[in-house]
């Protein structure tokens, strides 16, 4: 079958191009607040997340991924952010909103990992025939259990943040391609050393987007 005509292949696509739109914007927070909570503590979940997308959108940024080095590889990052990267970068998010100071930014955190997690998701259940063609392991009962209970936290934390913070998280989940910073998707040990390059106006344009949420 034409992998143009293929289901499995748009519904990549689009994936793809949910998980790009994520990064970008967490890529737009990250530059926005460097100079202020790099010392924290929690900052460096950030990075953790930045990287573990720049590592997905690596292997998914083909129109068809057909090499089983390529499906073990996705799986192996998927399944390690689900079990032992999503409940820390959460743990660490929401002591973020716990603290009070700046409770803005750790409400939009949440809600990016909320829904970088169902793109995971997504990702994985179109790619699950793969996964267990090539003898991917599944996870056991408790694991799954621990996963539906996070699962449930994230919804309820984004549905808060929807009611509180609605108008800016849809200004920031709107904005368009030529406000967003260009970013070339690299292997991940390059990833923080990229070199964004734009026009003043444009990079003037993706500020105020930010701006307009953190004052």
């Amino acid at each position: 079958m034409d992998a143009t005509n293929d289901p499995d292949s748009h519904a990549h696509r689009g994936q793809y191009l949910k998980l790009l739109q994520e990064f970008r914007l967490l890529h737009l927070l990250y530059h926005r607040n460097k100079n202020q909570h790099r010392v924290a503590h929690w900052w460096r979940y950030i990075n953790i997340l930045k990287r573990n997308c720049s590592e997905v959108l690596e292997v998914i940024q083909k129109k068809v991924i057909d090499k089983e080095f390529d499906f073990a590889k996705l799986y192996q990052i998927i399944n390690k952010f689900k079990k032992k990267i999503l409940p820390k970068i959460y743990y660490e998010f929401n002591g973020i909103i716990a603290l009070g100071q700046f409770v803005t930014l750790g409400v939009i955190l949440v809600c990016l990992l909320s829904r970088v997690y169902a793109i995971y998701k997504d990702i994985y259940a179109i790619y699950s025939g793969n996964f267990e063609r090539i003898s991917c392991q599944s996870i056991d009962n408790s694991a799954r259990k621990k996963e539906e209970d996070l699962d449930r936290e994230l919804k309820i934390m984004e549905s808060l943040a929807d009611e509180e913070l609605g108008e800016e998280i849809t200004n920031i989940a709107s904005v368009s391609e030529d406000q967003l910073t260009h970013i070339n998707i690299q292997p991940s040990p390059h990833v923080e050393r990229q070199k964004i390059k734009k026009k003043k106006s444009k990079k003037k344009k993706a500020k105020s987007v930010i701006d307009g949420i953190f004052g």
